[in-house]
């Protein structure tokens, strides 16, 4: 049987494995179009990606195992994509890597950032750039204090998630490099 490549450290998958796994988490998007995933049964699922129960407990223990994975990688892919830029001290350029990659997984990220989606995920994604907005701050505003910087980060990232979420949503919209110029240019 072919064996194709896992993960850094992991076994390689089966083909059938891949698939089955693809196919639960095509399915669980599908579903979160319609409906919030903590409403989303392993029955609905299951039935959706034309997989046996038992299949699905063999990969996941629940629908929000599924969706864990699926967010997971998506934020393994921002932070590979950002490698590039980890010794450039510039917040832009870090802004509009995770914004292109966002824009790449348009799909996906419409249906993550959705109101059936998970709704701190793109919190999540934004804290990716917490410690090197930080430093840059502390070298532009070094009289403010620690505390200080951390609400203006609390304010700075949730404010961009809400416009992130929207441009995502929009059918059309601002280039990246335009949405990372207008971001900054709120703070």
């Amino acid at each position: 049987m072919e064996r194709t490549g896992g993960t850094k450290g992991e076994k390689p998958m089966d083909r059938r494995v891949k698939y089955t796994r693809q196919v639960l988490r095509q399915s669980l998007l599908a579903l979160m179009k319609e409906l919030p995933v903590g409403r989303i049964t392993v029955t609905s699922l299951c039935d959706r990606a034309d997989v046996n129960r038992n299949t699905f407990y063999v990969h996941y223990g629940s629908p929000m195992d599924v969706l864990a994975e699926i967010e997971d990688a998506l934020i393994l892919d921002i932070q590979q994509s950002l490698e590039c830029l980890l010794e450039v001290d510039n917040e832009h350029a870090m802004l509009v890597e995770i914004l292109r990659t966002i824009e790449r997984n348009g799909e996906l990220c419409r249906v993550l950032f959705s109101e059936t989606g998970d709704a701190g995920f793109l919190s999540r994604i934004l804290a990716i750039a917490h410690d090197r907005s930080m430093a840059a701050w502390r070298k532009a505003k070094p009289r403010l204090e620690p505390e200080q910087m951390e609400m203006l980060y609390a304010f700075f990232s949730h404010g961009s998630a809400a416009v992130i979420r929207r441009w995502v949503t929009q059918d059309e919209h601002l280039p990246a490099p335009e949405l990372a110029a207008f971001l900054q240019q709120l703070l």
